[in-house]
């Protein structure tokens, strides 16, 4: 998601927001300034400060409130329910990427390669591709992806089909984004992040979930640091851009000709001006995608 400065610009407030919601990966205000100071690029610093009080908002400090006559005033799995719908809105707003459906990415495509499409298998390479670089899910593998080894391993464990452990990150990615999808488009309230083990059914497998919500929460934080550690300046590592001879602009996808990023600064100028200045931009990228 582009931002335009709002954040930055009333920078004490959004900052106070930000280590309220971060605070416990901090030893103390003074570590947490050091990171902010750490985040050179203006723009970055202000994605970073729209993130974290969107997550203080809508889900660290964000329980659903019930007035209903009878009913508890927090109902954990309600709570619960929305909790996960933000965090996953929030990963997929990371990517600088604006959504396109697969008829508005195939009407792209240049008409002389890519049409008549001549049989079944060809359709399904195209919407491999069409995933691989707009699909909701691939900015959500990418940010569990980024989070320490340990991490990703416990995580794993934390989910068993029939007694065996998720086998990759990649499934536990999938797995807590269909639970948020099956809110989202179906009412199915997420059930199984509570604070017991909980038991559910995939067909006619046995799923087991040791995860709570709070435990999520956790991970969704050490990935905030993470995605901002490691991809805070790279837009090509925030995207999940390969690193290749053929370099694709990171905001509209654009595939680049020529000799390396050759028409880079011209395209970014006439496109891509309001995300961020071309040499702010240029300067960001990490050396393995410069290169």
């Amino acid at each position: 998601m582009a931002c335009d400065g709002r954040y930055t610009a009333d920078e004490p407030v959004f900052k106070r927001y930000a280590y309220t919601a971060l605070m416990s990966r901090f030893p103390d205000q003074a570590g947490f300034e050091h990171f902010y100071d750490s985040l050179a690029v203006p723009s970055i610093k202000d994605e970073f400060l729209r993130l974290t009080s969107f997550y203080l908002f809508l889900v660290k400090q964000g329980d659903w409130h019930v007035t209903v006559e009878g009913s508890a005033p927090l109902v954990d799995y309600l709570s619960n329910s929305f909790k996960v719908l933000a965090l996953f809105a929030l990963i997929e707003s990371l990517s600088d990427r604006q959504h396109q459906d697969f008829y508005e990415w195939l009407s792209e495509r240049d008409i002389a390669t890519t049409f008549p499409i001549p049989d079944r298998p060809s359709l399904a390479r195209l919407n491999e591709e069409y995933k691989a670089t707009y699909g909701s899910i691939r900015r959500c593998v990418a940010f569990f992806t980024n989070l320490p080894p340990q991490r990703q391993q416990a995580l794993c464990h934390a989910f068993s089909v029939d007694g065996k452990p998720l086998p990759s990150i990649k499934r536990v990615a999938e797995f807590l984004y269909d639970l948020r999808s099956k809110f989202a488009h179906e009412a199915r309230l997420v059930l199984q992040l509570g604070n017991a083990i909980a038991l559910s059914m995939k067909g006619h497998r046995v799923v087991e979930t040791q995860l709570s919500i709070d435990a999520l929460l956790e991970v969704f934080e050490e990935g905030v640091l993470a995605y901002f550690r490691r991809g805070m300046s790279c837009r090509c590592c925030a995207n999940g851009l390969p690193v290749s001879r053929e370099k694709v602009c990171p905001i509209c996808g654009h595939r680049f000709q020529g000799h390396g990023w050759d028409g880079i600064d011209a395209h970014w100028r006439s496109k891509h001006e309001s995300v961020a200045p071309y040499r702010e931009f240029w300067e960001s990228l990490c050396e393995k995608h410069r290169s």
